[in-house]
């Protein structure tokens, strides 16, 4: 049961992946087309990839707790994503 628990997560934290990976590559293309036009789209895709790894550095966490091994490399992919969120929201404030 356990196998069956870790295996769904990794499914869906590709879900997750493939989801996110289409939305920041469409945003990306109409940013750079007119940013004049979608200056918000950039705030969006720091956003986006922030959550992403914060779920990233959230998975590993959990994965080296149930193994008891260090967790310092999960704390900091959850740093750097808690960064990316810090720009995307002076990004955002930056367009106002």
């Amino acid at each position: 049961m356990k196998g069956s628990l870790i295996s769904q997560n990794h499914f869906w934290l590709d879900v997750l992946h493939v989801f996110v990976g289409i939305a920041v590559t469409v945003l990306a293309v109409f940013a750079f087309l007119s940013p004049e036009e979608y200056p918000f789209f950039f705030s969006l895709i720091f956003g986006l990839a922030g959550l992403l790894t914060l779920v990233n550095g959230q998975v590993r966490f959990t994965a080296l707790r149930r193994a008891h091994r260090k967790k310092g490399s999960a704390v900091v992919v959850m740093l750097l994503g808690a960064i990316l969120l810090g720009l995307c929201a002076v990004s955002a404030v930056v367009m106002l």
